[in-house]
């Protein structure tokens, strides 16, 4: 089913966007009657979520499409917080005043109310209302959904809110939607995330005795973003941890060595940062984090994507990613890849890890499998590809 919406999108974006938004600004219209105004089906009214899923369609849909591509291609600085804190800014500014304005009036307009009064009594405070949580869920858009979902994101945020037609007489009761960002304590709404994962940390050797095995650590395991954010707000930041320590961020169930059965015919990307001093290293990691955990470093049904490691060492930080296979088939695997269609899938992540950490084009990113970095007593092998 995604990789339909995928391939609509890429033939007609502003169609496909139309028609999602309709499908679920009407279905937020029902759940808002059924579910909080509890009116029952004989008692719905139609003609209000025909007037919902029409906006949606004709409005919402194609007028946000066209702003979040505004907004990838004329907003984007080298660093990562001031391009995400800024696209979040311009779009409660510009776009959420003048989308409540258009709701609201054609709202009033179709149900034969006064449009400036709809908007003089229920503007300020549907606005409040859409600051109390929006700017949050735009900072996760804009920092973790690829373009192509950004719309589908917010219609499917919105049907969970039951629509900002509905903004208004919520805000005048408690809500009993609690976000992490709302109550870190209590909070009752999650945005999962499509696998766990799990951070490890090894820590600095004291001696020459001491085994890695024993130095690697298991930390924590989650499964939302906002128990993400919790965790890598309140861990040591990379740029203040001790020489030869590592973060690794690997799915649920797969330890970050060669030897774990679901590495053992992989590899890994990685880049060696040697100016240290100048190299924004947390800022990096966190890239790499969020590309992991937002499912964006390959396409659906690729299935490489095992984590990603931060090094810290005398002479530099080295940042990797590590896949499943090395571009060839794994024995006993069904419906394997040919080699040349392994590679081009390798090389696509490795693009895609390379614009993540922010490198030059003459930057180069190398791939090499954890079987000769093993053999070569290294993990500086020899690099099977480069990008």
């Amino acid at each position: 089913m995604l990789r339909w919406y995928q391939s609509k999108l890429a033939k007609q974006p502003i169609l496909t966007s139309a028609v999602s938004s309709a499908v679920l600004f009407g279905c937020g219209d029902i759940l808002a009657q059924q579910a909080v105004d509890r009116k029952g089906f004989d008692k719905h009214d139609v003609a209000r979520t025909v007037r919902m899923a029409a906006y949606g369609g004709a409005v919402f849909g194609p007028a946000a499409t066209t702003w979040y591509v505004i907004l990838q291609r004329h907003v984007a600085f080298k660093n990562y917080f001031s391009t995400v804190a800024t696209r979040v800014t311009l779009d409660q500014a510009v776009f959420a005043p003048l989308h409540l304005t258009a709701f609201l009036s054609s709202m009033a307009y179709l149900e034969g109310a006064d449009p400036k009064e709809r908007l003089r009594t229920a503007f300020l405070p549907t606005y409040k209302a859409n600051l109390m949580i929006w700017p949050l869920v735009q900072c996760i858009n804009f920092s973790i959904v690829p373009l192509d979902y950004r719309v589908l994101f917010v219609n499917v945020i919105s049907l969970g809110e039951c629509t900002e037609y509905n903004a208004v007489r919520r805000l005048r009761r408690p809500s009993a939607h609690l976000v992490f960002f709302h109550d870190p304590e209590h909070f009752n709404v999650k945005h999962p995330l499509m696998h766990k994962w799990t951070l490890w940390f090894t820590k600095p050797p004291s001696g020459k005795g001491d085994n890695w095995t024993e130095l690697l650590k298991e930390v924590v395991t989650f499964d939302s973003v906002e128990e993400f954010w919790g965790i890598y707000n309140n861990i040591t930041p990379t740029s203040e941890l001790g020489l030869k320590a590592d973060y690794h961020l690997f799915k649920k169930g797969i330890r970050p060595e060669w030897e774990d059965l679901n590495n053992k015919h992989g590899g890994k990307w990685s880049y060696s940062f040697k100016d240290k001093r100048s190299v924004p290293i947390d800022e990096l990691w966190l890239h790499a984090q969020l590309a992991a955990i937002g499912e964006t470093l390959e396409n659906d049904g690729d299935n490489e994507v095992m984590g990603v490691v931060v090094n810290v060492r005398k002479g530099f930080y080295r940042i990797g990613l590590w896949t499943r296979t090395v571009g060839k088939s794994i024995p006993g695997e069904k419906n394997g890849r040919t080699p040349a269609q392994g590679k081009e899938v390798l090389e696509n992540i490795g693009r895609r890890f390379k614009e993540v950490l922010r490198l030059k084009d003459a930057d180069v990113v190398e791939f090499s499998g954890h079987t000769d970095s093993a053999h070569s007593g290294s993990t500086r092998a020899k690099a099977k590809y480069t990008v």
